[in-house]
């Protein structure tokens, strides 16, 4: 259960990495 928690938190963090950079592109 533990490792799947993470796993779901690190997927969290791609995905708003991922917002960022789109935001960082589309203002750029």
């Amino acid at each position: 259960r533990f490792r799947y928690d993470l796993l779901m938190n690190l997927s969290w963090y791609y995905c708003l990495i991922y917002v960022l950079l789109g935001l960082v592109v589309v203002f750029l």
